[in-house]
């Protein structure tokens, strides 16, 4: 019978399971406990170390309540299944703002790597927080990179799948051209005259 994962966020943040119980009967049980400051805003399950058991990818960058302040503890969060659905912290990557991580094979080497966008990135300073694509190297170590056009859009949704159908994993970038306060005036005015509503990012590994 099917369970459900879902992610509670506002003031009571966590993660909860809904073991099926049948009969349309579920059983809560919370098996993360966040800050209510945390400002969560996804996660997924993916196997990072390769046990069987599904671990949590998540992020926590929702910035939007209040005009923007940039937060020390936003970014990507892995936490590891010990084999009974409980989960501990091994990883934190810091990314101002983020929205979403997505982990897939994209270089096809066996390991999961990682692509973040983030709606609330710090683009006075380090405006490429927009995407970063993580390189999986090993025990938990990624190493980041990202593209020339990043600043071509603000992200706020992104997507995995083989888009052109060569059998590996693409991308594809929603852009969202609004709450732009956040933006430094030569950004903001750049992508009100013109910014795509979508950006395919092609893998080109075949």
């Amino acid at each position: 019978k099917p369970d459900i994962m879902a992610l509670m966020a506002q003031a009571d943040e966590g993660i909860f399971i809904y073991y099926n119980q049948g009969n349309n009967g579920f059983k809560e049980e919370r098996v993360l406990q966040l800050p209510p400051s945390y400002g969560s805003n996804y996660f997924e399950l993916a196997d990072f170390n390769n046990d069987g058991y599904p671990d949590i990818i998540a992020t926590n960058g929702d910035n939007g309540d209040y005009p923007p302040i940039l937060k020390a503890y936003h970014g990507i969060r892995i936490y590891l299944n010990d084999g009974r659905n409980n989960f501990s912290e091994k990883l934190f990557l810091h990314v101002n703002g983020i929205g979403k991580a997505i982990a897939k094979d994209f270089d096809g080497d066996g390991d999961l790597d990682i692509a973040s966008i983030a709606f609330f990135a710090d683009y006075k300073n380090s405006p490429e927080e927009g995407f970063i694509y993580w390189e999986n190297k090993g025990d938990l170590k990624f190493e980041p990179s990202t593209f020339k056009e990043v600043n071509t859009g603000r992200w706020l949704t992104m997507e995995a799948g083989d888009f052109d159908g060569d059998g590996d994993t693409d991308l594809i970038l929603g852009n969202a051209v609004f709450f732009m306060s956040a933006l430094p005036t030569s950004l903001k005015n750049k992508l009100e005259i013109k910014s795509p509503s979508v950006l395919l990012l092609k893998n080109t590994l075949r």
